[in-house]
C-alpha cells in the first residue's frame, strides 16, 4: 500500500521520536531501523527539505526531529515522501482517469485512501514512540528497544 521509501521514512521518524530530543547518527539510525545507510541518507534529505527533520554536523551530530513528536503526524511524513493516491492508470483498463468519471473500483480506492489519510493524520510520532516504549519487543536486541544514553 505504501512504498518502501515511505516505510523507511516512517521507521526513521519513529526512531527519532523515541530518542527525541537526542540525535542519531546515520549509522545508528540505519542500524536501529533496518534501513540501508545509503537509502536512509536520501530519505532523510527529503524529510529535512520538508522541515520534518534536521541534521547536525560534528562529533555529536546526526538527525533529529525538527518539531516535537506530538506535532508530526504519520500523514505529514507520508506526504513528504509522496502523497497517498491511487495510480493514474485505471485498474479497470481505462486509459485516463478523471476525478469526475472514476470507475467503480477507482472510486472505492479513493474512498479507502481518504480513510487512511484521516487515520494517519490523527496518529502522531509521539503516540507511536509511546507505544514503542511500552510494547514487548519479542526478538529485538536490547539496543533496538531501549536507546543507549548519549
Amino acid at each position: 500500500m505504501i512504498s518502501h521509501t515511505a516505510e523507511y521514512a516512517l521507521r526513521a521518524m519513529t526512531r527519532l521520536a523515541v530518542v527525541h530530543p537526542r540525535t542519531q547518527s546515520t549509522h545508528e539510525l540505519a542500524e536501529n531501523t533496518g534501513v540501508p545507510v545509503s537509502y536512509l541518507s536520501k530519505v532523510m534529505h527529503v524529510l529535512i527539505k520538508d522541515n520534518l527533520a534536521h541534521s547536525h554536523r560534528g562529533p555529536y551530530g546526526g538527525y533529529a526531529l525538527a518539531k516535537p513528536p506530538d506535532r508530526i503526524s504519520l500523514l505529514d511524513v507520508l506526504n513528504a515522501i509522496g502523497p497517498l493516491s491511487p495510480d493514474k492508470i485505471c485498474p479497470m483498463a481505462r486509459q485516463y482517469v478523471d476525478n469526475h468519471e472514476l470507475c467503480p473500483l477507482h472510486r472505492r480506492m479513493q474512498a479507502s485512501i481518504r480513510v487512511l489519510q484521516n487515520d494517519f493524520a490523527n496518529i502522531t510520532l509521539a503516540a507511536l514512540a509511546a507505544e514503542h516504549r511500552t510494547r514487548t519487543h519479542g526478538n529485538l536486541p536490547k539496543h533496538l528497544v531501549h536507546p543507549p544514553p548519549q
